[in-house]
Order: structure tokens, then C-alpha cells, then sequence
């Protein structure tokens, strides 16, 4: 089993358990080590997630779940980042 001490061990256990259909990752070259989540269908829906001191972070320092939970926390982030299509607006002549 992973050492999910260590931030980054974490930060990957994370990523692996996060759907690749609806998100897109990235690493940011931050000083400290996090994965930036996005919406693939809304790019403006997107989270920088870190990991420390046990828990997965959001950006503003409110806690996700611990790092022995990755699946839990992928599933709160893709619950925050999901999007609902709109119907069309448009009238139809």
C-alpha cells in the first residue's frame, strides 16, 4: 500500500481515481505539489486540489476527505465540477 503521507503519493492516488471522461488534470509547477482539476465540459469549472497533514484540500483550506480515501474525495471533486447540458435556447422557425 502507498505511503499517502507524502503529499505528492497522495496527489497521484488521487488522480488515478478520478473519471478521465469528465476531467482533465494537470500539475501546475507550484511550491506545493497539487493536481488542477477541470470540467471537460465547462474548462471554466476547474480546482486547484492539494494534499497535507491527512486530508485532500480544496484551494480556499477546507478539507475533502483523508488520503487514506482517494475514491471518496474523486468523487466530491467530480460532484463540484459537474455539469448538467442546457437545452438549446434557440427558437425554431
Amino acid at each position: 500500500m502507498p505511503d499517502n503521507s507524502d503529499p505528492q503519493v497522495a496527489l497521484e492516488a488521487l488522480a488515478r481515481h478520478l473519471d478521465l471522461r469528465h476531467l482533465t488534470i494537470t500539475r501546475p509547477s507550484a511550491s506545493r505539489p497539487c493536481l488542477r482539476v477541470t470540467s471537460r465540459a465547462a474548462a471554466r469549472l476547474a480546482e486547484d486540489i492539494y494534499a497535507g497533514r491527512g486530508w485532500y484540500w480544496w484551494s480556499w483550506a477546507e478539507r475533502i476527505s483523508p488520503v487514506t480515501q482517494p475514491a471518496a474525495a474523486a468523487a466530491k471533486i467530480a460532484q463540484v465540477l459537474h455539469t448538467t447540458p442546457q437545452p438549446a435556447t434557440g427558437q425554431t422557425r
